[in-house]
């Protein structure tokens, strides 16, 4: 059996060749850790970071204290509370003032600057998560925007034309003494005007038989609104 030449007690770094580096010999990267640190972490950063952080970690810890704040914040926070107080506590008044700018700043955003206000209002929560004041106009924004967004989708006459058509034409046919005889026209007859926002007049008209059947024509409008939910009827008026 290959003898395994490990220092310190470095088996979980050194028991896979390939988890460390192609063709490097585990003899080799053991003398590298003793003679050139900096380039043994290097090696087998490349492969693994995992594994990187954790030789780090056995054999400089405070290298990997200092490198640990970018890589996991939060877990920096836990170790440098106990054991950097007072890093940890210019972290924290750095982070506060932080907190106290963007808040001055956002308050002189206008509320119809929606994007804005949601952005900013993301970075707040990101360093200040428990905070539900944050939480809430957070919430607000991001509803603004999806309303919005949808609505620059949905709400067009192109998009809307034809299910607006079938709609009205329902709701009409509803009103009628004899629904099964209605003719309606289509496609081109019909008229689909906006009225702005998500709301549209459907100007058309059908053929249907009345109460002595007599087949008579009548026209129509009938103001629709769209939202996420569907179609809902504002007004209908038939002549």
């Amino acid at each position: 059996m290959k003898k395994r030449y490990l220092i310190g007690g470095a088996l979980v770094a050194l028991m896979a060749i390939g988890a460390v580096g192609a063709g490097i010999e585990e003899k080799q990267l053991a003398e590298l850790r003793e003679t050139d640190f900096d380039s043994y972490l290097a090696q087998i950063r490349q492969q693994d970071e995992a594994l990187y952080f954790h030789e780090l970690k056995r054999y400089d810890r405070d290298r990997w204290i200092d490198e640990l704040k970018s890589h996991d914040l939060n877990a920096w926070l836990e170790i440098a509370k106990a054991e950097r107080p007072d890093e940890y506590a210019d972290h924290q008044a750095a982070i506060a003032e932080t907190i106290a700018q963007l808040d001055a700043k956002v308050k002189s955003i206008p509320a119809e600057d929606i994007d804005t206000n949601l952005s900013m209002y993301d970075e707040l929560i990101e360093l200040a998560p428990e905070n539900e004041h944050y939480q809430e106009k957070r919430a607000h924004y991001a509803s603004l925007v999806a309303d919005r967004d949808w609505t620059r989708q949905n709400c067009s006459v192109a998009k809307t034309r034809e299910s607006a058509i079938l709609y009205a034409n329902e709701v009409v046919r509803a009103s009628l003494k004899s629904p099964r005889s209605a003719r309606f026209p289509w496609p081109d007859k019909p008229n689909v005007a906006s009225l702005g926002e998500c709301s549209f007049l459907v100007s058309s008209y059908v053929d249907a038989e009345n109460s002595f059947g007599a087949e008579i024509r009548s026209r129509f409008e009938v103001t629709l609104e769209i939202s996420p939910t569907g179609w809902s009827v504002d007004d209908v008026v038939i002549y």
